[in-house]
């Protein structure tokens, strides 16, 4: 009875253990089952006399639910009477525990989404490799900070970024624009500011000051963005405002680079800084041109192109005998009376060498320089396509598009899609011509059948319910209900008072002929 009930046996052996230690020295007690205990009995309720632990795990043979391998806290799961530490498949999912990922929960199919080793049956996190790698309490897979703790998964901007891990834990776009400063703290939000400065002090940054001088134009209007100019005065129309212009009435705004303004330059196109001009004529010594190097500038040389530093001038036609193809003013140009010869007075191909003087188009213009040496009209449509190869010479057809491929570019093409070019010329393109070879020019189809009446070699028509008796000589009546010749002709009845083929009547005597 002491054996069987685990309070009264407790019981027992307190009274046991007391009366023990209430006398002198060591004494020997005799247990419920029979033992001679010492000092504890490795095997209460259970007779182990020589108290044998072959596993040495404090539990006697005799009780020992795992005789040979230590199993201190006799722990068996399933409750077979046999130890966890010495079942070979504790829950008996048909996998061995040496090779269970899940010893002691039964998963047959060894599952492991996350690939950590621990089967999902008894992992703790199914998705999560690290298994809560912060310690957090939140698997990684579920967890919005899943580096750092955050147990409470705040998320004050609800980004889905918990706050211990967001770096804007206020701003839900997470400094939208890039520049280092939240959105909450930043004073241009949508426009990088990072050194957020702020010139006037207003709480805007200049980076998205709408009026960066207030002078009441917003900046992207503003023709001095950083300079009040309210008026927008622009005189010379450059697009800079009067008030930041450097040069208010020079659209160039001094081009040459001379600090002197273009509408004040006498070389407005070539530096000349102190304004240097040797002949007082308002053109500055810097660009006074002197193309043949003869020491007088062109605009008071009598040969400008060809030397002729005395700027002797025998016939005194302004011309210098230089460059005058007529020196003795006889009207006659011979090489013999010029100091060069005669060719390229009246040349044409002045700035490129033709000697022949060759002109096969007869413009004018020699063949070296023409652009279009076949072409007396030069490309009249302007269309970079000559005329002597372009497939519309009078119609602009700069890609030269020729969809039916008949030789004549689509933009002038009256049928771009016919290459016959409405051969039965009856004022329909071929490519939509019921009858594309045989003119048909009002495209009537009397039967509907597609095929225009001009070349349908057979017409067929309906007949009216008061001619379905009769059938006109030389026609049969074919499948359908219809009269017809075989041989392009068709009919309902017989008009007698006039009207066109397959006309519809009422024919009472059923002789062919409408009636009246």
């Amino acid at each position: 009875m002491v054996g069987k009930n685990p309070l009264i046996f407790a019981a027992f052996c307190a009274v046991i253990v007391l009366a023990g230690c209430a006398g002198e020295g060591r004494k020997t007690y005799t247990s419920s089952d029979g033992d001679e205990l010492l000092a504890r009995d490795n095997c209460r309720g259970v007779p182990n006399p020589d108290q044998a632990d072959s596993d040495g795990d404090g539990v006697g043979d005799a009780c020992d639910n795992c005789v040979d391998l230590a199993n201190p806290d006799q722990a068996d799961g399933d409750g077979d009477g046999v130890g966890d530490r010495c079942e070979p498949d504790l829950d008996e999912d048909g996998v061995l525990d040496d090779g269970d990922n899940c010893v002691g929960v039964p998963n047959p199919t060894q599952t492991d989404t996350d690939e950590d080793g621990a089967g999902d049956a008894c992992d703790p996190c199914p998705l999560d490799s690290d298994d809560d790698g912060d310690g957090d309490g939140i698997c990684g897979d579920a967890d919005n900070c899943p580096d750092k703790a955050n147990p409470a998964q705040l998320d004050a901007d609800e980004d889905g970024l918990g706050n211990a891990c967001d770096a804007c834990p206020t701003d839900p776009n997470n400094d939208a624009d890039g520049d280092g400063a939240c959105a909450d703290a930043d004073n241009c939000p949508d426009d990088a500011n990072p050194d957020q400065a702020d010139a006037d002090g207003d709480g805007v940054g200049d980076a998205c000051e709408p009026d960066s001088d207030e002078d009441g134009v917003i900046d992207d209007l503003d023709n001095c963005v950083d300079v009040p100019n309210p008026r927008q005065l622009d005189r010379d129309e450059d697009g800079v405002g009067d008030a930041c212009d450097i040069c208010p009435d020079d659209p160039d705004n001094d081009a040459d680079a001379d600090g002197r303004c273009g509408d004040a330059d006498n070389c407005p196109a070539v530096a000349n800084p102190d304004q240097a001009d040797a002949d007082g004529d308002g053109v500055g010594d810097a660009c006074e041109t002197d193309a043949d190097g003869d020491g007088i500038f062109d605009d008071a040389d009598n040969c400008p192109a060809v030397a002729n530093p005395d700027q002797t001038d025998s016939d005194n036609d302004g011309d210098g005998d230089a460059c005058d193809p007529d020196v003795d003013g006889d009207a006659i140009c011979e090489g013999s009376e010029l100091v060069f010869p005669c060719q390229g007075i009246d040349d044409n191909c002045p700035e490129t060498a033709n000697p022949g003087q060759a002109d096969t188009d007869g413009d004018g213009m020699g063949d070296v320089c023409d652009a279009c040496p076949l072409d007396g009209q030069n490309d009249a449509d302007g269309d970079g396509a000559c005329a002597d190869v372009d497939n519309c010479p009078e119609m602009a057809n700069p890609d030269q598009a020729d969809t039916d491929a008949d030789g004549i570019g689509d933009a002038c093409d009256v049928c771009p899609d016919d290459p016959d070019n409405d051969v039965d010329a009856d004022g329909v393109c071929g490519d939509v011509d019921n009858c594309p070879d045989t003119a048909n020019a009002d495209q009537a189809d009397a039967d509907n059948d597609g095929v225009g009446d001009a070349c349908d070699a057979e017409i067929s028509c309906s007949l009216d319910a008061d001619c379905a008796g009769f059938v006109p000589a030389g026609f049969a009546l074919v499948a359908g209900g219809f009269w017809s010749n075989g041989e392009g002709s068709s009919f309902g009845c017989l008009p007698e008072g006039g009207g066109g083929i397959c006309d519809v009547c009422t024919d009472a005597d059923a002789d062919g002929a409408c009636d009246d």
